[in-house]
Parts: C-alpha cells; structure tokens; sequence
C-alpha cells in the first residue's frame, strides 16, 4: 500500500509499517544576484552554488515575488528535482536543467509500458537509465552520456509502481502550482499535465 504525506510516498508493509520512502521536492533555480534585490532574506531557500539560489516551488510567496519581478514563462524555468529513496538520493540540487521535469515524465512513459529506458536530463551529456530486472528490482543510474563509467548517482530500488507514482504526483503537484501562480502559457502547463495524468501504473 502507498500513502502519501506532504510529498513523501511511503510504501507500508501489512503490519502498516514503512518500509520504503520516497521524498520529492522541486526547486526553481534563480540568480542569487538578481535574487537579493527582491527577496534579501533568504527564507525556505537552500543555497548550492555560490551564483544560484534554489528555491522550493511549494513555497507561494517567494516564487510569486520572484515571477512578478522577473516575468518567468513557464516556457524557461531553470529546475532542480531533489528525489530520494530512504537516504539515498537519485537526483538532487546539484543538476539543474531547463524544464527538467519534462524529462521526467518522458521518463515515466517509457517505464510505465517498458522495462528500461534512456532518456537525456536537460542539454548537457547527463543520462538517466533505468531498468527493471526480472526479479522486479528497479536499477537507477544518473550518468555521463559520454562517460558511462561516470556515475552521479545510482540506486536500487525494489518497488517500480512507487518510483512511477512519486514521479507523476510530483509532477502533477509542480504544474498545478504554477496554474495556481497564474504563469503564463497554460496551454503548455496543461500538456504538460495530461501526459502525466494518461501515465498508467
């Protein structure tokens, strides 16, 4: 059985204990310079880069302070996706991409009716490969499309339908936030939207 809490998907065994969580959180990625002269206290934001500041997309304030003053498109937003399964983590701050999430879904896709896929995370030469073994275990590596033995993360998982399912209401819960923040080119959001509602598990 999976619950949901507050952006962690847990997996219960039948005693009704956890046995696996999954946490997902999306993070708009912004230049810290251009960032200080709107929002200076630096509130429910995690700094990585010296240039960057990483701001959580649940937090309404920051990102409609941010959008009024930049004129975001939901066409051009810089992403970071923070994904783990228990500790250990399949994707953090330290990728960020342009439309990111779009990667994701394609992702998620492709799992939904395959045991593999490959799928390119933004422009640079980072891969994301993920197959299912026959004994149902989900192999994840985020590596160097040109140096595969260049690894950025890689884990194990052992429940493919609770990867798919933290993937699309992830998703679901970061497109239905910008509709809410009335983002412009809805038509897009909504696209966005209904590949990640016609995902089956």
């Amino acid at each position: 059985m999976i619950v949901r809490q507050k952006g962690v998907w847990e997996d219960m065994n039948n005693n009704g204990k956890s046995e696996n969580i999954l946490q997902l959180e999306t993070f708009l990625v912004v230049n810290k310079e251009n960032f200080k002269s709107i929002y200076p206290d630096y509130v429910s934001i995690e700094t990585r880069f010296p240039m960057f500041i990483y701001v959580k997309t649940s937090e309404e304030q920051e990102i409609r302070r941010i959008s009024q003053r930049e004129n975001l498109d939901s066409l051009y937003l810089d992403l970071s996706i923070v994904l783990k399964w228990n500790d250990e983590k399949l994707l953090d701050t330290k990728l960020f991409e342009l439309n990111l999430w779009e990667d994701l879904i394609e992702a998620a896709e492709v799992l939904s009716k395959e045991k593999s896929c490959k799928v390119r995370l933004g422009v640079q030469t980072v891969m994301l490969s993920v197959e299912e073994s026959l004994q149902g275990e989900v192999n994840w590596i985020v590596h160097d499309e040109l140096e595969v033995n260049d690894i950025y993360f890689k884990v194990k998982l052992h429940d493919k339908n609770l990867l798919l399912k933290t993937i699309i209401d992830g998703g679901i819960s970061f497109y239905s936030s910008l509709i809410k923040y009335k983002f412009p080119n809805t038509e897009y959001i909504e696209y966005c939207l209904n590949r990640l509602k016609n995902i089956t598990i």
